[in-house]
Formats: structure tokens, sequence, C-alpha cells
């Protein structure tokens, strides 16, 4: 495979190479998260393996979301159902509208929706701030593993 080393630019990404992510056709991918790096000019071997859980929903402990649980992802791509990355995801999105009064870029899929403007210091660091207090538990997202 040709990943066209020459075009890269490496103040803005200074590796090379692909990134793989294997997951279920009914979750919404998120290589930044769970990929795997394969670099350019070499073998690469990838171990897979299938590791199935079934929770059960309330009333029993598990706490866990029917797949049909919405978020921003299966909202705009039909057959996404839900996972607890997707559900973190949609609750960064809206938490940085309330924070910030602009929206992540990453996870904007229209033209109607005011995107954070890169290079705007003050935007960049509510989304930062934003990302922070999720990360630390300050912002609640009641993000459970799926129930399937």
């Amino acid at each position: 495979m040709n990943i066209q080393q020459s075009e890269y630019i490496a103040d803005i990404r200074p590796a090379a190479g692909l990134r793989i992510l294997v997951h279920d056709q009914h979750e919404m991918p998120f290589p930044e998260d769970k990929g795997i790096n394969v670099p350019p000019a070499r073998e690469t071997s990838v171990g897979v393996y299938r590791t199935e859980f079934e929770r059960l929903p309330h009333p029993y402990p598990s706490k866990c979301k029917l797949k049909e649980s919405p978020t921003i992802f299966s909202r705009r791509f039909p057959g996404i159902e839900y996972s607890k990355s997707a559900c973190l995801k949609d609750c960064l999105y809206r938490h940085t509208f309330l924070e910030c009064d602009c929206y992540n870029s990453r996870y904007t899929y229209d033209s109607e929706s005011p995107v954070c403007k890169v290079g705007v210091e003050e935007e960049e660091e509510c989304l930062l701030n934003t990302e922070t207090m999720i990360a630390e538990g300050n912002i609640s997202c009641n993000c459970g593993p799926a129930c399937t």
C-alpha cells in the first residue's frame, strides 16, 4: 500500500503509516482512541479475537445502556448503535456547546452548527477545559457499557 509518505507534513503529524481499527459493523469507529499504528516499509502481524459480553438492563446492577440509546453518531449514521465511547464523545460534544457556545469540529456533521475556531485562543482553551473536566469526572456523562 502506498501511504504517500512524501505528502506528510512533519509539523502536523510527525509519524507516517497507517492506523487500523477492527470493530463491530454497528459500532462507531474511533481509531484515535483504540486503533493500532502500522509503520511503513515493515511487515506487521495483528492478532484478532472476539469477546462478547451480555449485560442485562435495569433492574440488574450492570447499569448498561440499550443499543437504541441515542448519540450524535446514531442520529447521523443509520445502523450505528450505542457504545460507551460514542456516549462519551456525545457528552463532550454537548458540554462543549454548553461551556463554549460552539461545537467541536471533530463531531460536527452539519453546516448549521457553530464550530469552535482553530487559532482562537479563548475557544481552544474552552475546548481543552471541557475535555479536562470530563476526563477528571467533574462533568458526569452517565455513559455505561452497552447491554449487548
